[in-house]
């Protein structure tokens, strides 16, 4: 029911919201109502540094069927790349740095998976691996494993949906627009399902997926044989441990900052004293 209540409003209203508002022709034309989620402007969420009155803000890319993402820091541009959700390789030229980017949705269209693989100044080599997801109807989660000559760290980025009087022009949507977005949002926050993590596993790193699932925190409908099924699946031991942690947080400690999982001290019975006589 989720899925085709989904379908028809991204092939009705999000469709038509699409095309309602002023863009470049060939913009109206290959719009992928798929991003109507991450439409508008974000702000760093509570806890995330940030630097002056910076935000993420996402347009309809002029060029392709896919999404301008610009960092904008007081109302300026300061850096701009196109996503296009096809599956395929595209070249990347970022900070100084050169390679290639992949962006493809996930069977729903409820969530974007990115990977690239850089070369930067002084023959560095970068990857990343992220996963973009709606925490809430007015949350982006961002997730990401970024390496550096053989190493990885999952980075963890939360966005709220910044005040529209905020947006810089370019990027403000218009109110059919805004509906569709908004409805967008709704579904693309739905809980997640095993055969979600089962398709995620086979396209993000591991650590952007255990970091994703730990971030989301919502525990699924476990029992026996859906774990083997995710094992036999080939997904990896630590993303099946994070499915198990969030799914029963009475047994199992998480640390957030560490990416780690603990099973909590089993509970002491209560000690009693036999009285004595004085």
């Amino acid at each position: 029911m989720r899925h085709t209540l989904r379908s028809a409003l991204l092939s009705l209203g999000a469709l038509a919201a699409f095309a309602a508002v002023p863009a470049p022709a060939h913009a109206q034309q290959t719009a992928d109502t798929r991003w109507l989620p991450w439409l508008g402007c974000w702000q760093p969420g509570e806890g995330m540094a940030a630097t002056g009155k910076m935000m993420i803000c996402v347009r309809p890319a002029a060029e392709a069927a896919g999404v301008d993402v610009a960092t904008i820091n007081d109302g300026k541009i300061v850096s701009q790349r196109t996503l296009v959700a096809d599956g395929q390789t595209h070249e990347l030229n970022q900070n100084g740095c050169t390679g290639w980017q992949r962006a493809a949705f996930s069977a729903d269209g409820q969530r974007a998976y990115l990977r690239s693989d850089l070369t930067c100044s002084g023959g560095v080599h970068r990857t990343e691996s992220a996963i973009m997801a709606m925490g809430s109807p007015t949350e982006w989660l961002d997730v990401q494993a970024v390496g550096m000559d053989g190493e990885r760290v999952p980075r963890v980025v939360r966005y709220d949906l910044a005040p529209a009087e905020r947006w810089p022009e370019g990027f403000a949507l218009s109110p059919e627009r805004a509906m569709a977005a908004d409805e967008a949002r709704v579904f693309a926050a739905a809980p997640l399902t095993l055969a979600d993590v089962r398709e995620a596993s086979a396209d993000v790193d591991r650590d952007a997926l255990v970091a994703f699932l730990i971030e989301r925190d919502q525990p699924f409908d476990l029992d026996a044989a859906k774990l083997e099924s995710l094992a036999s699946a080939g997904v990896p031991d630590q993303v099946i441990d994070v499915v198990v942690a969030v799914s029963f947080p009475n047994r199992f400690h998480i640390d957030r900052q560490a990416m780690r999982m603990a099973l909590k001290p089993a509970p002491q019975p209560p000690t009693h004293y036999a009285e004595r006589p004085y």
